[in-house]
């Protein structure tokens, strides 16, 4: 992660949006087409307020990183991998609580 951070972001936001999109997609929702559609989908399955509201600013944050990687520092990715995979743990009780 020290040498290429913003990589490491990208990795995390793709493995998070890929999950998000598997979990809506098993119970037949169409999977989203674009990242903004996430929340909306998850919310109708149940996911709170504040787990769709990181997974939203996790997004934006994903796009900054690609814009201004030079920008993205070794703690701040690991920072950023760290909240992708609570919001992956989040996403995953919903899957478990649905017996996906």
């Amino acid at each position: 992660m020290d040498a290429a951070p913003a990589g490491a972001v990208a990795t995390a936001w793709n493995a998070l949006h890929a999950l998000c999109a598997d979990v809506v997609t098993a119970v037949g929702l169409p999977a989203p087409s674009h990242p903004s559609e996430v929340g909306a989908r998850l919310t109708s399955l149940g996911a709170s307020p504040y787990t769709v509201m990181v997974i939203e600013r996790l997004h934006r944050l994903s796009a900054d990183a690609l814009r201004e990687p030079a920008a993205v520092t070794p703690n701040a990715a690991r920072d950023y991998v760290d909240a992708c995979l609570g919001a992956a743990e989040n996403v995953e009780r919903l899957r478990q609580q649905w017996r996906w």
